[in-house]
């Protein structure tokens, strides 16, 4: 679980660095890092996760929900408003 993240984090990171600046920029770069041709989001890696998830012990998908926390912190405080 954590090769994933930390891959996505990555490219969000390269993301916000060319855009860092401007409101909405921690939301532009989350989109690109996830979802966008080139981005750093892998369909294989979406269903590793899913798989994780689905299992009855939560150790393995507490890495997600401490990042995802984090993140929801960073996207209500990226100044692009609703």
């Amino acid at each position: 679980m954590e090769r994933p993240l930390n891959d996505f984090q990555d490219g969000h990171a390269e993301s916000m660095s060319r855009d860092e600046s401007a409101p909405g920029a921690w939301a532009r770069a989350n989109v690109q890092a996830s979802a966008l041709p080139g981005g750093t989001g892998d369909a294989g890696d979406v269903a590793a996760g899913l798989i994780v998830a689905a299992t009855p012990d939560p150790a393995p998908v507490e890495p997600l929900g401490a990042r995802y926390r984090t993140w929801s912190e960073a996207l209500e405080s990226d100044g692009a408003g609703p």
